[in-house]
């Protein structure tokens, strides 16, 4: 015989490649076998309620964090099940996920209390079943007439717990079939398959044609990072033909405190709102033919009319050659002679003159929006139409959406497309929805509001 290498032995047992072959094991294993009036994929995520139950004496954290990927996920606890049952009263749907361990020797059969709970739960809403045990431990007690949704993982590990909330809510289709019967109800090579929709999904580097082996050296980098001081701390997400591959959170929001990063954390988008709020709802705009890429900036705001900016059109004013300043320091003219916020422009309360929070216990007057239009109006043009950027069309272009739509750009966006897109975690004044310490902060302003932000 030939004695076992144990020099890095733990490294040739637990190679990439092996996780990766787990990966397309069971993502070709994981069997949905019933499908009610479509409920798998969830599609529609807009103001829709969904609650997950967990069933069972086994792990269920990296399902439910990973249900959290794609929206809004609330965990309902209880010993009892009336009390669940009151508890979801308020959603939509119910996910149940029974967990039983992988243990050949151990009877994992729901117990007649836990089928009550499926039973129950069932009965009362839509509902998706996500069993992660052996087919053989399926009972023939589980009324299946009023499941929705059904989907058997076959075993409770973290490929199972991150390739199921993949097929719920459709960034990877089901595929698998039944490789025994389960009672009367599921013959064998039973299986339904479910669509794929456009949704971001999660899977092992090497699925994807990366090695995960190269990825490690970003942990050696961020962490070099932090240790020099450069930040105190980073996440890093990659995705590749349409899966998440990597995502690591490292160090603490700020050098002097230990509140760790974490990947539900938020963080400003700053210049990405262009993109991500106000060029979207500008194309709604464009597709209904309101607009053109010709259409004169005084045609959009009758302000502009008679100016020097009248004739800009959209097409220049998007791809900054409409001759615009790059941007002005608006705040300037809201400080006083000693550079500090100006009560004739700034309150520490809210009011309804005093509507726009700035920072906390910093609320700007609600009419100097105008006078940042008014300065834009006014403000000369370059010397020439070369390539410029400009800060000045976007804000532009935001008075324009607002004044057409007649709804404020921060409540446009959200109903347009965040919520539609289960996009929960991205919105305008995040302080409403989220506590400080899920929000990353941008930076410690010394000039205008003078305090972290």
């Amino acid at each position: 015989h030939k004695p076992i290498e144990i020099n890095n032995l733990y490294h040739d047992i637990n190679k990439p490649d092996y996780e990766a072959l787990n990966y397309q094991l069971f993502e070709n294993a994981i069997t949905t076998l019933q499908n009610i009036n479509d409920i798998i994929p969830i599609k529609v995520l807009k103001n829709e309620k969904i609650a997950y139950v967990k069933i069972g004496d086994d792990s269920h954290d990296a399902f439910l964090n990973h249900l959290r990927e794609f929206t809004d996920v609330s965990e309902i606890t209880s010993v009892s099940i009336d009390t669940i049952l009151s508890k979801l009263q308020d959603f939509d749907k119910v996910i149940i996920g029974f967990h039983k361990a992988d243990n050949i020797w151990k009877k994992n059969n729901p117990t007649s209390e836990e089928i009550r709970w499926i039973n129950s739960i069932s009965k009362q809403k839509p509902t998706i079943l996500a069993f992660f045990s052996r087919p053989y431990s399926v009972t023939s007690t589980i009324n299946f007439s009023t499941l929705d949704g059904f989907i058997m993982a076959y075993q409770n590990n973290k490929f199972t717990q991150q390739l199921v909330p993949d097929i719920i809510f459709g960034s990877n289709g089901s595929k698998g079939k039944l490789p025994v019967s389960i009672n009367e109800f599921f013959k064998v090579s039973t299986g339904l398959k479910t669509n794929e929709i456009n949704r971001l999904g999660f899977n092992s580097p090497e699925n994807v044609g990366i090695d995960a082996e190269k990825l490690a050296g970003i942990d050696s980098i961020v962490l070099k990072a932090i240790n020099e001081k450069m930040t105190p701390g980073a996440q890093v997400v990659i995705a590749r033909k349409g899966n998440v591959i990597y995502q690591k959170s490292f160090g603490t929001h700020t050098y002097n405190d230990t509140i760790k990063v974490k990947n539900t954390d938020l963080y400003d988008v700053a210049s990405l709102t262009k993109i991500l709020a106000t060029l979207p709802s500008l194309m709604q705009i464009y597709d209904k033919g309101v607009i053109t890429l010709d259409t004169p900036l005084k045609e959009m705001l009758p302000v502009f009319k008679k100016s020097n900016k009248e004739n800009k059109t959209l097409l220049e004013m998007l791809s900054h050659q409409a001759g615009f300043q790059a941007w002005e320091a608006f705040y300037l003219k809201t400080l006083d002679k000693e550079k500090r916020p100006n009560p004739l422009y700034y309150r520490q309360t809210f009011s309804k003159e005093f509507p726009n929070k700035v920072a906390e216990n910093l609320y700007l007057r609600h009419d100097f929006n105008d006078t940042i239009i008014n300065s834009i109006v006014k403000s000369k043009l370059l010397p020439t139409n070369e390539y410029k950027y400009s800060d000045f069309s976007f804000i532009i272009l935001k008075e324009y959406i607002e004044r057409h739509t007649k709804k404020k750009l921060n409540v446009l966006v959200e109903e347009n497309f965040y919520s539609q897109m289960g996009m929960n975690h991205t919105t305008y004044n995040p302080l409403e929805k989220f506590s400080l310490n899920q929000i990353i902060p941008t930076e410690e302003d010394n000039y205008f509001r003078y305090q972290t932000i």
